[in-house]
């Protein structure tokens, strides 16, 4: 898989013609490869100085081909890193799990597994993109809301 990853960043640094077709093939021969730990690896690629969106979006539309409860619990995994080098895409990542009921039900479940430190971490990206404006604040609010109550209890693995 590892090689399958580093194919896919090597294409992201060529200008040719054929850079979608080659990075829409290769993504998809990472995705048939079925293991749930690409999701965090993809996250690794992706990058908000990237000039190209749509393979962006291809990323998260590959990401979010996996069952829900597998497809959050590696992004709540991933989030540290994400926050750190593509916070722009993760805000979008995340505002997709919020606008995705089934989805975010998932991840609520999920979340409440997760380390003290890396909901600390979440809350500052939910916090974040809750300055962003009212409608998207009353959809983070609640999120929030459910991430403070389940620190309770030492849950720091």
């Amino acid at each position: 898989m590892t090689e399958l990853i580093n194919d896919l960043k090597l294409i992201l640094t060529q200008s040719d013609s054929d850079l979608v077709i080659k990075f829409e093939n290769k993504l998809e021969e990472i995705y048939l490869t079925n293991d749930s730990a690409i999701i965090s690896e993809l996250v690794k690629v992706m990058d908000d100085t990237f000039e190209f969106d749509e393979l962006m979006f291809s990323i998260i539309h590959t990401i979010e081909s996996f069952e829900d409860n597998v497809y959050v619990k590696e992004i709540i995994s991933s989030t540290p890193y994400f926050i750190l080098k593509s916070p722009r895409w993760a805000s979008i990542v995340y505002m997709r799990i919020i606008n995705s009921p089934e989805t975010l039900k998932s991840y609520i479940n999920e979340v409440k597994k997760t380390s003290n430190e890396n909901k600390e971490i979440i809350k500052i990206l939910l916090t974040s993109m809750a300055n962003r404006g009212d409608v998207i604040k009353m959809k983070v609010d609640d999120l929030l809301n459910i991430i403070e109550t389940s620190n309770i209890g030492p849950k720091d693995s």
